[in-house]
């Protein structure tokens, strides 16, 4: 895949986990991250690319949250409940998502067969 398709499919990884998000919720992630496991022609670039793309994703909906409503308020809440700090929360958040999405697609890429390719991702 060259360089252009990459950036592409990158794109659209993030607007698919952002998009399942809003929509389903957050059980979307680990199943997008499962096709992307699938489907993309690396299987450990496949995982770091959904981890990456699902934490992006999920960041962007944060910060569109915060322009919506008080989400500082319920990180400290929410934070204050885990023990953490409000922006330790908020890294909680991004982690938890990344790690849904790269684990879906490195199992999935394990155990989905692979033609042998010259071209690189």
């Amino acid at each position: 895949m060259n360089r252009l398709a990459g950036n592409v499919a990158f794109a659209v990884l993030v607007l698919a986990f952002g998009t399942g998000t809003v929509v389903f919720g957050w059980w979307t992630v680990p199943v997008i991250g499962l096709i992307w496991g699938v489907i993309a022609p690396s299987r450990v670039q496949a995982g770091v690319a959904a981890a990456i793309a699902a934490a992006l994703s999920w960041g962007l909906l944060l910060s569109w949250t915060a322009t919506q409503g008080p989400i500082g308020t319920l990180a400290r809440s929410v934070g204050g409940i885990f023990g953490v700090p409000t922006l330790a929360f908020f890294g909680i958040t991004l982690v938890f998502a990344a790690l849904l999405a790269g684990s879906a697609a490195l199992v999935a890429g394990a155990l989905t067969p692979r033609r042998i390719s010259k071209s690189k991702w």
